[in-house]
């Protein structure tokens, strides 16, 4: 049996995300995902409050701790972003690279990427793809607006002594690259939260060479379903999609990249689409987690009630749970697109 927690008064100078990281070694491995606790948001409070029951007879001061966690886990980076900034969403970062990583690396290669070509990636996150281009000889550079994601990046270039590696803070209608010096730009689910995805592609199309290509991978969110049918998971999948649609955002774009591309002035040299499906693993409960970090955004501003979230998160865990359900991930969608030769 787990230990209880140690009590931690209201009030604690501790902050909210220090308390969290003390109780999570007490919490049961069959609550957490990739090592991270799964919680509840009522569950959440307890952790850092176990001791009150008067604490539990406010409810204003419940949605207060709810509202204060929320807002500091969520921030809104670029365009309308919805997901984490902190180390729950490095953590989620590093499970998109374990499950997407492969497929990238034969896209580009398809593409013509080699050793030499000036690469960046655009939105590059914690740098995964950036590194590993950096590590088959290119000079590689990854963009993203986040700080933190970019310090984290750097130190790990660093660590695997990767020096054609750099990372550095820009925005992606306005890269600061030199025009016509990049041979290849990637980028993996940027465009979907982008308002003006055809504008982030026409400044990708001004900072490649003559016949340079854009790689992207974009995805479909509409996609997300479960087999038998989960009521919780399809809730919540057309409430984020709406709470995007609101937001002037398209996370059903990956099925129109391409077109966007055109509109941008590219010309489409492949396209194609891979769609995960779990029954069983790791990995199976990735979109669970990430339509609720989605969601709590929604929380903080409003949109979703934290009780509705909690039955529909514990709906889902029922299906993850379950090896008779499968769980399809997003559809992936990818884009191989070049930059017209001028010269010929």
């Amino acid at each position: 049996m787990p230990k209880k927690a140690a009590k931690s008064p209201v009030g604690a100078k501790e902050s909210l995300d220090s308390g969290l990281e003390r109780q999570v070694s007490h919490v049961p491995a069959s609550q957490t995902y990739q090592g991270l606790p799964t919680y509840r948001l009522t569950d959440l409070i307890r952790h850092l409050c176990p001791s009150g029951q008067l604490f539990w007879r406010s409810r204003s001061l419940h949605n207060q701790l709810c509202a204060e966690y929320t807002s500091h886990l969520m921030s809104s980076i670029g365009d309308k972003y919805l997901l984490g900034s902190g180390r729950s969403d490095h953590d989620r970062l590093r499970v998109i690279s374990a499950i997407h990583d492969g497929r990238t690396r034969e896209l580009l290669r398809k593409a013509g990427f080699v050793s030499g070509h000036r690469f960046v990636e655009f939105g590059c996150g914690l740098g995964y793809v950036t590194r590993w281009a950096a590590s088959e000889g290119a000079h590689a550079t990854g963009i993203d607006l986040n700080e933190d994601h970019l310090e984290v990046a750097a130190e790990l270039a660093r660590e695997a002594g990767l020096k054609t590696a750099q990372f550095r803070s820009a925005n992606i209608y306005e890269p600061e690259l030199e025009p016509e010096s990049v041979d290849v730009s990637y980028s993996r689910w940027l465009m979907v939260h982008l308002n003006k995805p055809v504008n982030a592609m026409r400044a990708i199309h001004a900072a490649l060479k003559p016949g340079g290509v854009m790689v992207c991978e974009e995805a479909d969110v509409s996609a997300v379903y479960a087999e038998p049918a989960s009521a919780a998971y399809a809730e919540l999948r057309d409430i984020c999609m709406e709470g995007a649609r609101q937001r002037g955002v398209d996370y059903s774009g990956g099925r129109r990249v391409h077109l966007w591309a055109k509109e941008a002035g590219f010309e489409i040299v492949h396209v194609d689409a891979y769609h995960p499906h779990y029954v069983t693993g790791e990995h199976k409960g990735f979109w669970n987690w990430t339509l609720r970090a989605v969601a709590l955004g929604m929380v903080k501003e409003g949109s979703l009630t934290a009780a509705r979230l909690e039955e529909l998160v514990a709906g889902m865990n029922e299906a993850d749970a379950s090896p008779d359900t499968l769980v399809a991930h997003c559809r992936m969608h990818q884009l191989i697109a070049k930059k017209p030769d001028t010269k010929i």
